[in-house]
């Protein structure tokens, strides 16, 4: 018998510990070859949030004459009922028709701290 993979205090059973970035990036080169899509309500991937971060930094940069900022968070924005059933193909009434599946855009919030003032906030898409 195999001896399980430890990592962290944990025992993983031939299951190596993976960090997220790589599992996405993974998820994202076998979706051509399954039926994968990313569900409306999945965390952020590391990808969206270098994406949502980026224009808050050349905002900042260019227009503004904060000097340093921390982010503090990066969240996704939850979507309409209505949106989110569309997406997901369930009918709004028992027994009725879904609607056309349209595509659902992500959006996020990015929560950030002027290092120098103590305040700050702005809101991005994704």
């Amino acid at each position: 018998m195999k001896q399980p993979f430890r990592s962290r205090d944990r025992t993983f059973p031939h299951r190596p510990w993976l960090p997220p970035q790589f599992v996405t990036r993974i998820r994202r080169l076998l979706a051509p070859l399954t039926s994968f899509r990313l569900h409306p309500l999945d965390p952020l991937t590391p990808d969206e949030i270098a994406a949502v971060s980026l224009p808050v930094r050349h905002h900042i940069a260019s227009k503004t004459d904060i000097s340093a900022i921390k982010f503090i968070t990066t969240y996704p924005l939850p979507y309409l009922k209505k949106v989110l059933l569309a997406y997901l193909g369930i009918p709004l009434t028992p027994g009725g028709q879904s609607e056309a599946s349209i595509p659902a855009t992500r959006k996020a919030k990015v929560d950030f701290l002027d290092v120098c003032v103590n305040s700050g906030s702005v809101s991005t898409k994704a």
